[in-house]
């Protein structure tokens, strides 16, 4: 598994693929999807006529300290990963399918929630503008037990913008 966590790392750092007319960047803000919000960004990597591969990456904060306890910590992680977007018969809209190695970190304890994301993307008539996502996303594997304040959101929201 650590094999692929460093693929997807380099895939997304070093754009693979290369750029091309069609690379088209996406960044907006996420709400649920195993976080409770964060950043979120990915941009096509591998891009055919009715199939992209996206590399993701994202910081997402998954649960906020408890102000009664001085000692307790937000729970932070990065969200690293690939999503499939396939086209559908309707237009704008795409079916996504997604796969994160996603490490986060509470006070000493780090630990990895291996991941899916399965939802539908809408986005702009052109490659320029706006984008909303929902999809479910139900967590595989964890490399530990997370705290008891882990939230496994399974539902998330991502709007934002293409470019």
């Amino acid at each position: 598994m650590k094999v692929a966590v460093g693929i997807i790392i380099l895939l997304v750092s070093t754009h693979v693929y290369g750029q091309n007319e069609t690379s088209r960047n996406f960044l907006g803000l996420q709400f649920g999807g195993q976080a409770i919000v964060g950043f979120a960004y990915d941009r096509i990597l591998f891009d055919q006529q009715f199939f992209a591969l996206n590399g993701a990456i994202g910081l997402v904060q998954n649960e906020y300290a408890d102000d009664t306890d001085p000692t307790d910590r937000p729970i932070y992680g990065l969200n690293l990963g690939v999503i499939g977007l396939y086209d559908i018969p309707i237009k704008y809209l795409s079916v996504e399918t997604g796969f994160y190695a996603s490490p986060y970190f509470y006070k000493s304890l780090t630990f990895i929630n291996y991941y899916g994301w399965f939802g539908l993307r809408i986005h702009s008539k052109t490659s320029d503008g706006a984008f909303a996502s929902i999809g479910w996303s139900p967590s595989f594997y964890f490399s530990k037990n997370p705290p008891d304040s882990y939230n496994n959101v399974k539902i998330g929201i991502k709007i934002g913008v293409n470019f």
